[in-house]
C-alpha cells in the first residue's frame, strides 16, 4: 500500500473503491454477480449472458468506447428481470461467496479512518444490487454505484452510469470539488491508473497488495 499525499486529515469523507479494493482483484461484482445469477436462472439465462458478452465485446471492437459498450451489456444482461429477484439472489448467494474474499487490511484502514471521523462511502463502477449490499454489509453510510431504472419492479435501463471518470464527475457533482479535493480515496493501483483521481481527492490511498484469491 502506498501513501501519496502530505494533506493533513481536514475532511470527513471517505470514498473507497470495491473491486481490487475491498474485494479481491480477481473478483468482478458486476460481470461475475450476473453470470452467477443468469447462469442460476435457465437456459435462457446462459443464452443471455452469452450473447450479451458477444454484442458487447463486437460494440467495444467498433467503437473502442468502453463506456458505451459496458452499457449494452448490461441492458441486455438485465433487461425485464425482476429488481427483487435479484436482491434475493445477492442476499441468498452472492453476500455468503464475497464474505470469503474481503482484504482485511483495508477493512482495518477504514475501520481506522472511521475512529477518526471519517464518513465511509462506497465508490464504485459496479452495480448498485451487490454494491450496496456489500457497503451495508461493512457499514458503509452511502453507496455509490450503477443504479438502473425500473417500471414495476422490471430493469428497463441505467439511471446513473458510475464506470470510468463518470465516478468522478459523479462525486464532484454530489459533494463539491473542495470538499472532495479535502477527502480521502482509497483505491487499487489499476484503477487509479485508468481514473486518474490524484487532481480530484486531497489523499489517495492505493492498495497494490492483491487480495488473497
Amino acid at each position: 500500500m502506498a501513501y501519496l499525499s502530505n494533506r493533513t486529515l481536514r475532511d470527513r469523507l471517505l470514498f473507497v473503491d470495491l473491486d481490487g479494493t475491498i474485494t479481491a482483484s480477481n473478483i468482478n461484482n458486476t460481470f461475475d454477480f450476473l453470470r452467477s445469477y443468469l447462469y442460476s436462472y435457465d437456459v435462457l439465462g446462459v443464452i443471455r449472458y452469452s450473447l450479451s458478452g458477444l454484442v458487447s465485446g463486437f460494440l467495444f471492437r467498433l467503437s473502442k468506447n468502453g463506456i458505451i459498450s459496458r452499457r449494452f451489456y448490461l441492458l441486455l444482461s438485465l433487461f425485464g428481470m425482476r429488481r427483487e429477484e435479484l436482491y434475493e439472489y445477492a442476499i441468498k448467494y452472492w453476500l455468503k461467496f464475497i464474505k470469503n474474499y474481503l482484504n482485511k487490511e483495508v477493512l482495518d484502514l477504514i475501520r481506522k479512518l472511521r475512529d477518526q471521523g471519517y464518513k465511509p462511502i462506497l465508490l464504485t463502477a459496479s452495480i448498485e444490487i451487490p454494491a450496496c449490499l456489500i457497503a451495508k454489509f461493512l457499514g458503509f453510510e452511502e453507496c455509490i454505484a450503477t443504479t438502473f431504472r425500473y417500471f414495476k419492479d422490471l430493469t428497463v435501463g441505467i439511471a446513473e452510469d458510475t464506470h470510468g471518470h463518470l465516478k468522478l464527475q459523479i462525486v464532484i457533482k454530489r459533494y463539491g470539488a473542495d470538499a472532495v479535493k479535502r477527502s480521502i480515496y482509497i483505491v487499487d493501483s489499476e484503477s487509479a491508473s485508468v481514473e486518474h483521481p490524484y487532481e480530484f481527492f486531497g489523499e489517495i490511498y492505493i492498495i497494490d497488495k492483491r487480495v488473497n484469491s
